[in-house]
């Protein structure tokens, strides 16, 4: 009975999510109703997950006929439960006594397959409750829901947070081993005493659970503590190299140097974001010119930056990766704009120059 709730309510989440209904376009031929567009991505699903909908929605006739009127698919499915019943006069004649009830069938639930109930998932991926809802129908839901609930790791630095609690949210994936599902990696700080990421944040216990973090993909961090990480820096970072796409930094501290080589430490870079940098007196820290980062990254997807006034730093980013290869770029209060431009010039394609905002983001 937990997973007909459960389920009845996952299908009624899923219905809310589906494109507006097709206005009446008829073709000749074609019965009265039945749609000729198919622009939604709800005619992309399976006979089998629509007829799983339907099913749920026999005891609401304009949610039904909402549903013949997305496809020819949905038409099919829909039209054995609009004309179940029929009225003649007074009394109600029904014509399958036998028809199954959806609620009184929940083994169907776990036999569906398990593309079928990807697909389904797939239409949640932003609606926390109802991945919960679906990890508790069966196994194989759980199975389907669980990295899209992992996804996003976030962990917090902030002052009032002391050096070995900032990584409970840590422990406890740990301790699930659910650490490997993670894809998104977010270490926030505070304005307040720019607290951020630093050694002093680490024991033993703490590093090899950070380490366990073998699949992450975006990393954003806040008031990163470059000049503290060096020259070791490898040592905490290590399992991230290999497997970062997307990198985010607010307000790093360092020299010039010291962040291109962090960034250059991953091998598989494509999107780069950057907010503030050069508006910190921990900007002052000496260069380093026998520090050159270890790799070239490809750098071929976004670069975005916010209140970015190091000139410098751009130059020696150009000279140091042999340019920049971005398609796309999103620029707000940048200084040195011009030069971003000529260097991307062979392979930039789109160029959005962000308003600004009290924010900055």
């Amino acid at each position: 009975m937990i997973a007909t709730t459960v389920f009845e309510l996952l299908i009624k989440s899923l219905w809310h999510r589906i494109p507006a209904r097709i206005r009446s376009t008829h073709s000749w031929g074609a019965p009265p109703g039945t749609p000729t567009t198919h622009s939604s991505p709800a005619t992309r699903l399976p006979l089998e997950v629509v007829e799983i909908i339907t099913a749920y929605l026999i005891h609401d006739m304009p949610s039904l006929r909402a549903c013949a009127l997305i496809s020819y698919s949905w038409y099919i499915a829909a039209v054995p439960h609009l004309h179940h019943t029929f009225t003649t006069g007074q009394r109600f004649h029904v014509q399958n006594i036998d028809y199954p009830d959806p609620l009184h069938h929940t083994h169907t639930v776990g036999l569906l397959p398990l593309e079928v109930v990807e697909m389904i998932v797939a239409y949640l991926i932003y609606d926390t409750s109802s991945l919960c809802a679906c990890s508790m129908t069966c196994y194989s839901w759980y199975i389907a829901t669980v990295p899209h609930l992992h996804h996003t790791l976030t962990l917090e630095t902030h002052s009032r947070v002391q050096n070995f609690e900032w990584s409970n949210p840590l422990q406890r994936n740990h301790a699930l081993g659910l650490l490997p599902l993670v894809k998104r990696l977010r270490v926030s700080g505070s304005d307040n005493g720019h607290s951020g990421l630093s050694p002093t944040l680490f024991n033993c216990r703490i590093l090899r659970q950070f380490l366990a973090l073998s699949h992450v993909r975006e990393l954003e961090v806040e008031y990163l503590d470059l000049p503290n990480f060096m020259p070791g820096i490898r040592r905490y970072f290590r399992n991230l190299l290999p497997t970062i796409r997307s990198l985010s930094l607010r307000e790093p501290r360092g020299s010039h140097r010291q962040i291109i080589y962090f960034i250059g430490l991953f091998q598989h870079l494509q999107d780069l974001r950057l907010r503030y940098v050069g508006y910190d007196i921990w900007q002052k820290t000496v260069n380093d010119p026998t520090l050159f980062p270890p790799f070239i990254p490809p750098l071929r997807g976004r670069l975005t930056m916010g209140h970015f006034a190091e000139v410098g730093f751009l130059k020696e980013m150009i000279d140091l990766f042999g340019g920049i290869r971005f398609y796309y770029m999103n620029l707000l209060n940048v200084g040195g704009m011009r030069l971003l431009l000529d260097a991307g010039a062979e392979t930039l394609e789109c160029v959005v120059f962000s308003p600004s905002d009290r924010y900055g983001e």
